[in-house]
C-alpha cells in the first residue's frame, strides 16, 4: 500500500523523450545534492521510475520501428533483384518462309 503523502503528487506523463531525460537529469542532480529531506526523495524516486519506464518504452518503440525500416529496405532491393533476374519470356522469332534462308 502506498503512503498517503506520496500520493499527493500526480504524476505528469512527459511530452516526449527528451522531456523525460531533462527531468531525469534535474532529478539526478536534485538527488545527489544531498539537501533532500526522506520524503522528497521517495517521492522524487517514484518519479524517477516512472519517467524510465516512459524512457523504455519510447526506445522499445523506435527500435522496432528502426527493425521495421531496416526490414523493408532489404525487401526492397530482393524483389527488384527477383524481376531482374527472371527475363521474360523469349519469344520465339516469327519466321517468313518467304525471306528466311534454310539450309537444311
Amino acid at each position: 500500500m502506498t503512503p498517503p503523502e506520496l500520493d499527493t503528487v500526480p504524476f505528469v506523463e512527459p511530452q516526449d523523450y527528451e522531456d523525460a531525460m531533462a527531468r531525469l537529469e534535474n532529478i539526478v542532480r536534485r538527488m545527489e545534492s544531498g539537501q533532500m529531506p526522506l520524503d522528497q526523495l521517495l517521492a522524487c524516486h517514484e518519479e524517477g521510475t516512472k519517467l524510465v519506464a516512459f524512457c523504455q518504452l519510447k526506445l522499445e518503440a523506435a527500435e522496432e520501428r528502426i527493425a521495421y525500416v531496416t526490414r523493408k529496405a532489404s525487401e526492397a532491393p530482393k524483389a527488384e533483384k527477383a524481376k531482374l533476374s527472371s527475363p521474360e519470356p523469349a519469344q520465339k522469332p516469327v519466321r517468313n518462309p518467304s525471306t528466311d534462308v534454310s539450309l537444311f
